[in-house]
């Protein structure tokens, strides 16, 4: 899909673009640079594309990203977000093989009141590699589509090799400095085993997430202006 802006990246640790502060991920935090552009509707003036929502995602002890990804399924107990085109300085790597990479699309999957969300992982071609689920607390779902989390270090992977819990390093690292409390840390070792059993057992992910593929989430961005266009044209007799 065209119409995809970029952010040059920088010899600096961080960016800026329209008034939003970008802060560069760690070799640890992959996958979770996801600004999408604004694009809104051509040759149909005062119709919206589906809402954008921005994350403000936290990572102890001060790190603060902003992402931007459309709502594309909104329901009390899921939210589909999709960011058509990552943005990282370089491909995140599993194995030799590359899972993510600048330019890759995601279908984000986000659980109110769960301790995880989870992301449909693709190369830059479109290309199914995996899932990959972040631990952290629940989302905050803020008025005007503002949603707040904090990242707490794991994350487990699921492709067709298997599954396998990531970063725990970085986890055990920030137990050690006291950047996550006692009771923080026990539910974050409480759900990434409880994901590793269910993946290892084959009901994890949900279905809804095997059913919100790269090409139907793709399917909601550009269906919109299109129906637009023809509702346009008929009111027009």
């Amino acid at each position: 899909m065209g119409g995809r802006s970029s952010i040059p990246l920088t010899s600096r640790s961080s960016w800026r673009l329209k008034g939003a502060r970008y802060t560069r991920p760690s070799a640890g935090d992959p996958g979770r640079l996801r600004r999408t552009d604004r694009r809104r509707s051509v040759g149909c003036p005062g119709v919206s594309p589906p809402p954008l929502v921005r994350i403000r995602y936290r990572r102890p002890p001060d790190r603060l990203e902003i992402h931007e990804q459309y709502l594309v399924h909104d329901t009390s107990d899921l939210k589909v977000t999709f960011a058509p085109s990552v943005v990282r300085p370089g491909p995140l790597r599993i194995d030799s093989r590359t899972i993510l990479e600048n330019g890759s699309p995601v279908v984000w999957f986000t659980f109110p009141g769960a301790w995880h969300d989870i992301g449909r992982f693709h190369t830059a071609d479109g290309v199914f590699t995996g899932f990959y689920a972040n631990i952290l607390t629940p989302v905050e779902l803020g008025p005007g589509h503002v949603w707040d989390t904090t990242d707490l270090f794991l994350d487990l992977w699921l492709d067709n090799s298997g599954v396998r819990v990531l970063d725990e390093n970085d986890f055990d690292d920030a137990i050690a400095r006291g950047w996550i409390d006692e009771a923080t840390v026990r539910r974050a070792q409480t759900e990434i085993e409880r994901l590793l059993s269910e993946a290892q057992s084959g009901v994890w992910p949900a279905a809804a997430v095997n059913e919100w593929t790269l090409e139907r989430a793709r399917r909601r961005i550009e269906e919109w202006p299109r129906g637009a266009a023809r509702r346009r044209r008929l009111s027009d007799y």
